[in-house]
């Protein structure tokens, strides 16, 4: 079943896909959704195209139906995923918002098992589950160096708590925006997310996911962990090239610091620069080398809101 923009009816939980010219992830993830077992019949997928001038309408329309699944196609021209998002939340009548990236991959029974979590235990507002990537062999060494030089900045989400469910302390990471289910009485208290951050079409920027976290934790709700909701990341080759690592290193950076209330200039801010590139440029090893690209982009990128925040 396909519809156009408008409200949908109450159902428990919708699965919210924001994609911009990506037509061919976006299908490899509907395909996989599709084939999900024992779908909830309460259970909806909405797609919000963003911006889209690919054919990523037109697959979705030819698209096999999918017998154990609605399947609702959406537009929000304003380039940005933060106005995609915000565009879902105020559109769907839902119990429960799963966030879920186009470049993503569920587990053949997670609608199955989300579906009875949310059923079993009334009290989640927030979840979360286990996400990596679908490594094959064919990626380079450094992203699998060891934690002296394992590299901060990933070229995919990673997200592994553990075999334990459990309720997300202050020293646990955050999960990415494409590894969260809300419902929707979050959205009520702590609003939408910041239309200032994320990415707005390919540009690599991010931040809307962990800003809008944090405020919901400061609102006093929990993130709860459930490792048998297991997501794989999409191996895409050339993010993982010194380009694609430098640019997210650069933007991600600069959104994290950005996000902060006192932000001032430190002279440190210039030597960890000018450390890392002459780290950079002396090392051999190329696995090391690229923690100290990502690091001097990372530092080069809070060096530059620093900047910013001062011309304000």
């Amino acid at each position: 079943m396909f519809a156009s923009d408008c409200k949908m009816n109450d159902t428990l939980c919708s699965i919210v896909i924001c994609s911009h010219n990506r037509s061919e992830l976006l299908m490899q993830t509907v395909n996989n959704i599709s084939k999900n077992t024992n779908i909830p019949d309460d259970f909806e997928l909405h797609i919000i195209l963003n911006a889209c001038s690919d054919d990523s309408r037109n697959r979705l329309l030819s698209f096999q139906e999918c017998k154990q699944l609605r399947i609702f196609i959406h537009e929000e021209s304003k380039a940005g995923k933060s106005y995609a998002l915000n565009y879902a939340i105020a559109n769907i009548k839902t119990g429960y918002f799963f966030f879920l990236d186009d470049d993503q991959l569920l587990k053949e029974n997670y609608l199955e098992q989300l579906g009875e979590i949310l059923n079993n235990n009334k009290r989640c507002k927030i979840l979360t589950g286990y996400l990596m990537p679908a490594w094959d062999g064919s990626e380079p060494e450094w992203v699998h160096n060891p934690v002296q030089f394992r590299i901060p900045i990933r070229p995919f989400p990673e997200f592994d708590l553990g075999e334990q469910q459990k309720v997300l302390s202050d020293d646990d990471r955050l999960p990415s925006g494409g590894n969260i289910i809300v419902n929707q009485d979050v959205f009520k208290i702590v609003g939408y997310f910041n239309e200032e951050f994320g990415p707005r079409g390919h540009d690599l920027a991010g931040g809307e996911d962990h800003e809008f976290i944090k405020r919901a934790l400061n609102k006093g709700f929990c993130i709860e962990y459930y490792p048998e909701l297991k997501q794989w990341h999409q191996i895409e080759h050339d993010r993982m090239s010194y380009k694609y690592m430098f640019i997210k290193g650069y933007k991600r950076s600069f959104s994290a610091l950005s996000m902060k209330n006192d932000i001032r200039f430190r002279p440190y801010m210039l030597r960890k620069v000018i450390s890392y590139l002459m780290r950079f440029a002396f090392c051999f090893n190329s696995s090391i080398r690229m923690f100290y690209w990502v690091k001097s982009a990372a530092a080069l990128g809070e060096l530059s809101a620093t900047l910013k925040a001062r011309n304000k």
